[in-house]
């Protein structure tokens, strides 16, 4: 397992950023330079807040050559949260079109009063867990550096993203 983080201090408050990041990710897909697109799937409201259900897609493609192991030709994943009004933040799940059942993905993402109530400090953590079995079914020998390096590549990407996802927020405030 691989634990990642980020955060990021903006200048806009901890309610504007809560709501652009649950409500508007489709407009601020365009800023995240590998993500292609995100598409909200499922939206319900409760007591407690929001079930939202978004597929985001990457700009990257699957090589060919991974095609066929794989069973995918595009990098696609489903971010399913629960979005808390009363904590200002959500708890998340990413399930990826590739390796389903074999990629474990979640965290949460918070977001707090900054600089004298002058801004938000976002707040965004999560743990990643890809099953030795899933690579090397793919990889054979090259099991143990592959999933280092994926592991590593995706606790790189994923707090980037998010970083680039709060700045883009705060621009739409």
């Amino acid at each position: 397992m691989r634990e990642f983080s980020s955060m990021v201090v903006l200048r806009s408050t901890p309610k504007i950023m809560f709501h652009a990041m649950r409500d508007h990710l489709d407009r601020i897909a365009p800023s995240l330079s590998d993500i292609r697109s995100i598409e909200e799937i499922d939206r319900k409201s409760s007591d407690t807040g929001y079930e939202i259900v978004n597929r985001w897609y990457a700009r990257q493609i699957v090589p060919a050559f991974l095609q066929s192991r794989l069973g995918a030709e595009e990098i696609s994943w489903i971010d399913r949260a629960i979005w808390r009004e009363d904590e200002m933040g959500c708890d998340w799940s990413i399930e990826p079109s590739i390796g389903q059942g074999a990629i474990c993905c979640n965290g949460t993402t918070r977001f707090e009063p900054a600089m004298a109530g002058r801004g938000a400090r976002a707040l965004f953590k999560g743990s990643l867990t890809i099953a030795p079995t899933f690579v090397a079914a793919i990889m054979g020998p090259l099991q143990a550096p592959v999933t280092a390096l994926a592991e590593s590549i995706a606790t790189t990407i994923i707090p980037s993203n998010f970083r680039a996802a709060a700045e883009a927020a705060a621009k739409l405030t």
